[in-house]
């Protein structure tokens, strides 16, 4: 699958959210990816090999997240529940390194797919998932409320009890986490809900909602009205992002700001990862203006641009996957 179209040629409407869909199980290629800086955009130089895969799978030489083969001994633990407000309930998986400890790093995993399709065991999802164990994390892999049924700020909302719930003392204790180093990590519509999990509030980040680090790919972190103008987001994302919203409109919509994890950034925030592709459908100059809102706010960060057109966790290639897995080391310890 190809995601770029030809000039004057966007995905819209039903096949937009196929190809967000898709994108969690269906890898494209991005290669050869330069390692990121705290501060300052990188481009990466390389070659877009341009391989796709058949639905459902992962076909010949896999890319991206389908190019990781899970070690022996990760073991998930799938279907636990996490409350959310209202008295309702969500699922998660949880996936545990092969390291023992009472004190390990934990990270919330975001599944993507346009806030309408997918959730933590599609393929592509739950290899992330495991990815993440395989670096020493647990990692805990969340559903969330999906669109039409359920729009902003539902999903959000729930995540952040997801956060909640794994701080909380029998969470702690039954999966050996330390509830001051909680990171999240997204992709997609789970990218723009991962920012947004880090950058509203504020205050220290070790306690509450607050997140410690972030990694986002692909992540529409700007749905405001000023945001449209950043690259050239095409007819299908923004009614896709509309949909979420609420809105028959970008001018008059008060929740797009709130929505957007630029508009939240302040100095408490914490160190962030930003990562698009040359040629993706949500503009990576979306990504390029949060990374200077943090910079402006003395936020440590690492934003940038790789190339080709991959979407999402397709840019999860091994190269990107260790700098990530870096990152989060760097400021979630081992």
């Amino acid at each position: 699958m190809n995601t770029a179209q030809p000039e004057g040629r966007r995905p819209h409407g039903r096949r937009l959210r196929a190809l967000l869909f898709s994108a969690a199980a269906i890898v494209v290629a991005a290669t050869a990816i330069a390692v990121g800086v705290v501060g300052g955009t990188q481009r990466a130089s390389g070659t877009d090999t341009g391989s796709a895969s058949a639905a459902g799978g992962v076909a010949g030489s896999a890319t991206g997240i389908g190019s990781f083969v899970a070690p022996n001994g990760i073991r998930t633990v799938a279907n636990v529940r996490y409350a959310v407000a209202g008295g309702a309930s969500q699922r998660l998986d949880v996936c545990l390194p092969l390291t023992t400890g009472s004190s390990r790093p934990a990270v919330l995993v975001v599944h993507g797919g346009a806030w309408t399709h997918g959730d933590k065991s599609t393929a592509g999802w739950h290899s992330v998932c495991q990815w993440l164990a395989s670096e020493g994390f647990v990692t805990f892999s969340a559903d969330y409320s999906l669109v039409p049924r359920s729009r902003f700020p539902v999903a959000i909302d729930e995540l952040a009890k997801a956060i909640t719930w794994m701080r909380t003392a029998s969470t702690v204790a039954r999966y050996g986490i330390d509830p001051k180093r909680i990171g999240v990590f997204g992709g997609s519509a789970g990218g723009s809900m991962a920012a947004l999990l880090a950058t509203r509030g504020s205050g220290a980040t070790d306690r509450g909602t607050r997140v410690a680090a972030v990694a986002e790919i692909s992540g529409p972190v700007d749905m405001t009205a000023k945001g449209q103008t950043l690259g050239r987001p095409g007819a299908g994302i923004q009614r896709i992002e509309l949909d979420y919203l609420g809105c028959s409109t970008f001018a008059n919509c008060p929740q797009a700001a709130t929505a957007s994890a630029i508009t939240h950034v302040d100095s408490s925030d914490p160190p962030t990862f930003i990562q698009g592709s040359a040629g993706d459908f949500v503009p990576h100059e979306q990504g390029e203006a949060f990374a200077m809102a943090l910079a402006k706010a003395g936020v440590p960060h690492v934003s940038r641009v790789v190339p080709g057109n991959a979407h999402s966790i397709a840019e999860l290639d091994a190269s990107t996957r260790s700098d990530i897995a870096a990152f989060l080391h760097r400021y979630l310890g081992r």
